[in-house]
C-alpha cells in the first residue's frame, strides 16, 4: 500500500492509462495536462496545484479543489479544473477607454462566481437578448459555474474589472472539439459602459489572443438587428489581419472572421 503522502494519477497520454505513483516531494516536478490526481488515503490534502506543459501561456496556476472524507477511503469533490493566469501575464495589461476610465482585465476565475452573477442581472433585457438570443433574466448555478470556469485552451475567456471591482464586460471563445483552428467567440458589455470602446478593445484582445494560439478562424452568431456588432467585426477584421464572412442565416447572421 502507497505511503501516506504519494499520489496516483492516469495518464490518457499514455495509451495504456496507466496510473503509477509519485511522492507529493516530486509533485513539482511533474507536468500533467489537465488531469485529476486521484489522492490515496490523506488526511491533510486540501489543494493540489497543477502546472501543465502544453499550455502557451507560461505562470498558470493550475488548481483543482479537493475535499476529503474522514472515512477511511478519501471522498472527492472535484470541481472544474481552471486556469488563474499570473499577474504578469502579458494578457493581463490594464485597459484605458476613449473617456480616459482604466478598466483591469484578465482571465477570468472561479472566484468570479458572485461578480458574474451580480453583472448579469445589472443588463439590459435587449443586451441580454443581444448576447444569448433568448431570454435570461438570471443565470443558474450551473451557468455561472460553467462561465467561470476556465482552462485557458479550449476556453477562453476575459472580463474587465472597473475600479469598483466589478465586472463590466466579458469577452470569451470556445474552441472547436471538431476543429482546433475554430473558435466561438461572443461578447457582453454591460449597458452603462457601452459606447466607450470597450467591446472593440476587449474583442481585438480575444481575436490577438486566439490568433495567438493556433486558432486561424472565429465566428459568432448575431442576431440581424444587431449592426453594431456587425461594424465592430468589419472593423476588427482590418486590424487584425483578418478576412470577414457574413453569413445569413434567417433571422440571424454567422460573422466570421478568418486569420490572412
Amino acid at each position: 500500500m502507497p505511503h501516506r503522502n504519494s499520489f496516483r494519477f492516469a495518464n490518457p497520454g499514455n495509451p495504456s492509462n496507466t496510473p503509477r505513483s509519485t511522492d507529493s516531494a516530486d509533485l513539482q516536478k511533474i507536468n500533467v495536462p489537465q488531469q485529476y490526481f486521484i489522492p490515496e488515503p490523506v488526511s491533510r490534502i486540501q489543494n493540489i496545484g497543477i502546472s501543465p506543459s502544453h499550455l502557451p501561456i507560461e505562470k498558470y496556476n493550475f488548481n483543482i479543489p479537493v475535499m476529503m472524507s474522514s472515512t477511511l477511503g478519501p471522498k472527492l469533490s472535484l470541481a472544474s479544473p481552471s486556469l488563474s493566469p499570473s499577474p504578469d501575464d502579458p494578457w493581463n495589461s490594464p485597459m484605458i477607454l476613449t473617456d480616459g476610465s482604466k478598466l483591469e482585465i484578465r482571465m477570468i476565475k472561479p472566484a468570479d462566481h458572485d461578480r458574474l452573477n451580480d453583472f448579469h442581472e445589472s443588463l439590459s433585457d435587449k443586451t441580454i437578448f443581444y448576447r444569448f438570443h433568448h431570454s435570461y433574466p438570471h443565470l443558474t448555478e450551473h451557468q455561472i459555474n460553467y462561465f467561470t470556469r476556465v482552462d485557458g485552451v479550449k476556453r477562453v475567456a476575459f472580463v474587465a474589472i472597473s475600479k469598483e471591482d466589478e465586472i463590466v464586460a466579458v469577452a470569451r471563445y470556445d474552441v472547436d472539439n471538431s476543429d482546433a483552428t475554430r473558435a466561438e467567440y461572443a461578447i457582453v458589455v454591460r449597458d452603462s459602459w457601452q459606447g466607450h470602446g470597450l467591446g472593440k478593445m476587449l474583442m481585438r484582445r480575444l481575436i490577438k489572443h486566439s490568433w495567438a494560439h493556433g486558432i486561424r478562424e472565429v465566428y459568432g452568431s448575431i442576431l440581424c438587428e444587431n449592426r453594431a456588432m456587425e461594424r465592430l467585426m468589419i472593423k476588427l477584421g482590418e486590424e487584425c489581419s483578418g478576412k470577414v464572412e457574413i453569413r445569413s442565416e434567417d433571422e440571424e447572421d454567422m460573422i466570421v472572421l478568418k486569420k490572412e
